[in-house]
């Protein structure tokens, strides 16, 4: 939503002079719209210590890059072949088709939680083998896709995402195995499998793109990876036990030493997946004992490099496969040695082991390193972003149907400031330069402790949410609440439920401050100072992390489901209101009324902000080799064994390595691979 400041002076003026009313109302609109700057603008937010001062913690960062880039698409930290790669490919996203179903296992409360539900192409139930087709999107259809109240032609809550590990049970990482762990795997797992052969288990939501995440205040679609970095997981200073390894000036070392990295939620976040069961590892791994696996191995010893990778080419070996040396001396040369020279071994947390600093610290150079590389993936060179700009700020070399879509996205109604145009509100959550309420926009607002927001909701009645979080009714509120959730600790992912506990004097973990004079409705409109009550409302639930629309054309599926195969499927969802009245609904989510060219002008224009070089993977988008599964050796009926286990035989993508210059043939949108 638009943020507009109102000082405490003239709101009391305006309701003195009655020229505003003290009744609960909708947010006023924007009459002043105008199109975001380009995105070369942003300076990508700073981390305090970890490059600057007597002792920084990466005293050579583009080592660290290397490291990053080589750890990010290295199949070997996987447990099953995975690297993060594997499900950030596409444009930082994941454009697989078969075995990319997942059942609404996050939708506790119905029994369609635990099963597959039928297809919208009709003749087949979906399963974990599944081959997605077009016609099975999108996931909830009205009988008039243009008109909410014209009855649901189709619905399920199965969700599109990536495929990730086979279930099983960790048991050691062999340094003499160049891919797999050692795991108990199995092929009884009572969802992903077919015909008692194990699958690839399915994440719960949909990937998103890490490119020009760096932008963005925290990670995940639920805000769960934590602006500050505490050095071992997603979830900052709210887990009181995380801690490091240093070796101190004197000799001495503090085990349990404190790391706070502000402005790292891509270090947190990168954290999450090599540890969950879903994506990259199987059950009860540690990262100091995927530390002990990768130290002493060549980095992407499996894997092509390309002899023109942009980060790569340095390090790259004699035989075009991995890198010299090993990942020990990528951290080595990256990081202060005050993490990783000591001597000795030393315990860790869910771990009966003893472990070397640099494999206790493993999670920090991970986190890092991972962070370093993906803050060069800034994709500031879309159409949207070159040439000069008219007096209204319009790029000038946008065609006239994209000039119209702009209006579209920036206008809040026909008579609000552009022109005959029907506003499409978009603004109001994809604002910035980087096209995301969640991201540049919302660090403008931390500044003025504007965190949470207290506005009107669709139902008319006042709430608390987070800025940069909203539901909009692509699923009911209880088939996943998001930000509503709770981390591991039972501590509320939600900013505004933290701020009514701290007001009822409990503790919250997360540093903010809130300055009630930033919110969009007073509490009192003759003092913007006063505070909200602890028991008043909270509208987060059901509400998902605003994604950047940077790179869009190229990133479907699309919403946290992946239910929506084409853009034009987006608008359509827009333009009708949404498809669920949820009661925490942001009251943007309304019927448009845009016209056939105006939703044809919309389009148009969020296809001006793919970057060419994101579209042909050039520099700094340029990669090594990758192998990942795209599902088993068979359908959702029946799968082939691989040998004599209890698991499905994989198939897999080929992904070729590519250069600083580039593939020969730009990526294609998700919906050019669906069958019809």
């Amino acid at each position: 939503m638009q943020h507009l400041t109102k000082p405490a002076f003239f709101v009391a003026l305006a309701v003195a002079l009655g020229l505003i009313s003290t009744e609960p109302m909708a947010a006023p609109p924007v009459l002043d719209a105008s199109p975001p700057p380009p995105l070369g603008t942003l300076a990508i937010p700073p981390v305090p210590g970890l490059y600057d001062g007597n002792d920084p913690i990466i005293v050579n960062r583009e080592a660290a890059v290397a490291l990053g880039k080589a750890l990010f698409w290295d199949m070997q930290t996987g447990s099953d072949g995975l690297a993060c790669a594997s499900c950030h490919f596409q444009a930082g996203a994941d454009n697989r088709v078969k075995n990319v179903i997942s059942p609404g296992i996050l939708n506790a409360a119905a029994a369609t939680g635990s099963t597959f539900e039928p297809v919208a192409s009709g003749g087949t139930t979906s399963g974990p083998n599944y081959t997605l087709r077009l016609g099975d999107f999108p996931f909830h259809q009205f009988n008039d896709p243009a008109d909410r109240d014209s009855g649901v032609k189709f619905t399920t809550d199965d969700v599109v995402s990536s495929p990730g590990t086979f279930a099983g049970d960790f048991v050691t990482s062999s340094r003499k195995r160049r891919g797999l762990d050692v795991c108990d795997r199995r092929g009884d797992h009572p969802i992903f499998n077919v015909g008692g052969l194990g699958t690839r288990k399915v994440e719960p939501r949909n990937t998103p793109t890490m490119i020009n995440a760096v932008f963005q205040y925290r990670s995940f679609w639920d805000g769960r990876a934590n602006n500050v970095f505490n050095g071992n997981n997603p979830f900052g200073l709210r887990d009181v036990s995380a801690n490091v390894i240093r070796l101190l000036p004197d000799g001495r070392v503090d085990t349990g030493a404190k790391l706070a990295l502000i402005n790292s939620a891509l270090a947190s976040q990168s954290v999450g997946p090599p540890l969950s069961d879903f994506e990259m590892s199987c059950s009860d791994r540690s990262f100091a004992d995927l530390g002990r696996k990768l130290l002493t191995r060549q980095p992407l010893a499996l894997q092509k490099v390309h002899a023109q990778d942009s980060v790569l080419a340095p390090y790259r070996g004699a035989t075009a496969k991995g890198l010299t040396g090993s990942y020990a001396d990528l951290i080595q040369q990256a990081f202060n040695r005050s993490y990783w020279a000591a001597r000795g071994r030393y315990p860790v947390r869910n771990s009966s082991r003893l472990f070397t600093q640099m494999e206790a610290n493993f999670s920090m150079f991970w986190g890092l390193a991972i962070q370093a590389y993906e803050s060069t993936l800034i994709s500031d060179n879309a159409p949207y972003d070159r040439g000069e700009r008219d007096a209204d700020g319009f790029p000038v070399n946008l065609t006239a149907l994209q000039k119209l879509g702009l209006k579209v996205f920036i206008g809040q109604g026909r008579a609000a400031g552009s022109g005959e145009v029907n506003g499409g509100h978009c603004i109001n959550c994809h604002k910035g330069p980087d096209f995301t309420g969640a991201g540049s926009t919302l660090r403008a607002e931390t500044e003025e402790n504007g965190l949470v927001e207290r506005m009107t909701m669709g139902d008319g009645d006042i709430a608390l949410y987070d800025n940069g979080f909203y539901n909009i009714g692509v699923t009911p509120t209880g088939q996943d609440i998001a930000v509503g959730g709770t981390d591991p600790f039972g501590n509320p992912l939600s900013f505004s439920e933290q701020y009514l506990k701290r007001l009822a004097g409990l503790d919250s973990k997360d540093p903010f401050e809130i300055d009630p004079c930033t919110f969009e409705l007073p509490v009192d409109p003759l003092d913007c100072t006063a505070k909200p009550a602890p028991s008043d409302r909270i509208a987060v639930k059901g509400a998902f992390k605003t994604p950047s629309l940077r790179n869009v054309t190229l990133t479907g599926p699309y919403m946290h489901n992946g239910s929506m195969a084409t853009l034009e499927q987006v608008v359509e969802f827009y333009n009708r209101g949404g498809n669920f009245s949820n009661a925490e609904k942001d009251p943007d989510i309304e019927p448009l009324g845009l016209t056939d060219r105006e939703k044809a002008g919309l389009v148009a224009f969020l296809k001006t902000l793919t970057d060419p070089r994101v579209s042909y993977e050039r520099a700094p988008f340029d990669h090594p080799q990758l192998r990942t599964p795209t599902g088993h050796v068979g359908d959702e009926t029946s799968v082939t064994a691989r040998g004599a286990t209890t698991l499905a035989q994989d198939e897999w993508l080929e992904i070729p390595a590519v250069g600083k210059r580039g593939r020969d043939l730009p990526l294609q949108p998700f919906d050019q691979g669906l069958a019809p």
